[in-house]
């Protein structure tokens, strides 16, 4: 147990020292309060945890052969954002999104889950990922 948290935490720092730089331009930019930088990232962190812990817990029913097959889904929605590239629908989104931008905590933690999503393969073996 004592391993496996020790492993969760050297982990945990070794792939979050990215986010340091991110954290430093949000607190350069004075649209954000120290306070909602703070909570955001707290969300953000704790969102990308919950989803590791909940596959560990999905990894024990699937069988070892088929989890390396979850890596098909990222190639299919890169796949489709290049279709709807190709096919121009994009600009009426780009415009609706710039209109609708937001500072706050909920900006801040989809920034940070954004980027630790690549943590998740990190963090799921540490938590028991196929081992029953």
């Amino acid at each position: 147990m004592l391993e496996t948290l020790v492993m969760g935490v050297v982990a945990f720092a070794s792939k979050n020292i990215d986010d340091i730089f991110i954290l430093t331009l949000f607190f350069g930019d004075k649209r954000y309060k120290p306070t909602d930088i703070f909570i955001g990232q707290y969300l953000g962190i704790i969102l990308l945890i919950l989803i590791s812990v909940i596959g560990s817990f999905v990894g024990n029913f699937i069988d070892n052969r088929y989890i390396g097959l979850m890596g098909l889904f990222p190639i299919y929605l890169g796949v489709k954002q290049i279709i709807r590239l190709i096919k121009k629908k994009n600009k009426e989104a780009e415009l609706q999104i710039e209109k609708k931008v937001k500072t706050g905590i909920l900006t801040v933690a989809t920034v940070t889950f954004a980027n630790g999503g690549d943590n998740i393969g990190t963090y799921i073996p540490p938590f028991g990922l196929g081992s029953a």
